[in-house]
C-alpha cells in the first residue's frame, strides 16, 4: 500500500511538472525573445528577423505569421512558418522541421512569390552544446509552386516563369556541407548544382539547361543566349565565400 502511494505521488508530481511545462510554453512571451534574436542577428550577421505573431502549438511546435528576413539587398517573406522539433528520435540526433506558405523573395538577382517550402535538418544537440562540429548532420529543402517574376542569370534578365520544384539535400561533415542533390525545375529551365559549401569557401558547379519553352517564350534572346550557351546548356563555376560568391562561365 505504501509503495502504491509513493508511485502515485511520483506520478502526480511528474504530471504537474509536465502541465507546468506546457503552460509555460503556451504563455511564454515569444515576441520579446524574437526581438532579442533579431537584435543579435543584426549585430553579428547583418540579418534582420521579424514576425507579426508567434504562437506555441502542442507538443513542440511554433507557428509564426507574417515572417520577414532581411540581409543586404535580399528580403524573404512568408505568410506562415511552422517550426517543429522532434526530440524522441533514436540516437543523439534530433530533427528540426520547417514548413512555410506563400514565400516571397526579393533581391538584386531574382523576384519570386507564392512558393511553398518543406525543410528538415538533423542536429546533434550534444555537439552543439559542446561547441564542436559538425552539429548539423544534414539539411533537406524542398520548394514547390510559385511564380518567378524576374531572374538575372549570366547577364540576362528573364521574367514570368513558373517554378515546378527545387530540391536541395546537403550532407554535413567536419568541414562543411557536400551537395548530395541540388535540382531546380522550372517551365523554361532546369538547374543542377553540385560541389561543396564550407565556411572557408565555396567550390560549386551549376549547370543550366534551357527548355524548348524558353526559346518559344524568349525567342528574341536566342542569338544572345546561343553566344553563351552551348546547345542550350551553360555551366557556371562558383567560388569565393557565401557572403561574396565569385561566378564564372565554364566553357
Amino acid at each position: 500500500m505504501k509503495a502504491k502511494k509513493v508511485i502515485l505521488i511520483i506520478f502526480t508530481a511528474l504530471a504537474a511538472l509536465y502541465l507546468l511545462f506546457i503552460f509555460t510554453l503556451v504563455n511564454f512571451p515569444f515576441e520579446p525573445l524574437l526581438a532579442r534574436i533579431d537584435g543579435n542577428l543584426r549585430e553579428s550577421h547583418g540579418t534582420g528577423l521579424d514576425a507579426g505573431s508567434v504562437r506555441y502549438r502542442y507538443p513542440l511546435s511554433l507557428h509564426l505569421r507574417d515572417v520577414r528576413i532581411e540581409r543586404d539587398e535580399m528580403v524573404l517573406t512568408a505568410d506562415e512558418l511552422f517550426i517543429k522539433i522532434r526530440l524522441l528520435n533514436f540516437g543523439r540526433r534530433r530533427t528540426v522541421e520547417l514548413s512555410a506558405e506563400n514565400i516571397g523573395a526579393r533581391s538584386a538577382l531574382a523576384d519570386a512569390s507564392g512558393i511553398r517550402m518543406n525543410a528538415a535538418a538533423g542536429l546533434h544537440l550534444f555537439r552543439m552544446m559542446r561547441g564542436s562540429v559538425p552539429s548539423v548532420e544534414y539539411v533537406r529543402v524542398v520548394l514547390s509552386g510559385g511564380e518567378i517574376e524576374r531572374v538575372l542569370l549570366a547577364g540576362f534578365e528573364l521574367s514570368s516563369m513558373t517554378l515546378d520544384t527545387l530540391q536541395l539535400f546537403l550532407e554535413g561533415d567536419e568541414k562543411g556541407f557536400e551537395v548530395q542533390r541540388g535540382i531546380l525545375k522550372a517551365d523554361v529551365a532546369r538547374v543542377e548544382l553540385d560541389g561543396r559549401a564550407d565556411p572557408d569557401g565555396l567550390d560549386l558547379k551549376m549547370a543550366v539547361v534551357l527548355t524548348d519553352l524558353f526559346y518559344r517564350k524568349f525567342g528574341e534572346l536566342k542569338t544572345i543566349v546561343d553566344s553563351a550557351f552551348e546547345d542550350g546548356k551553360l555551366t557556371l563555376e562558383i567560388k569565393g565565400t557565401i557572403d561574396k560568391p565569385q561566378t564564372r562561365i565554364v566553357k
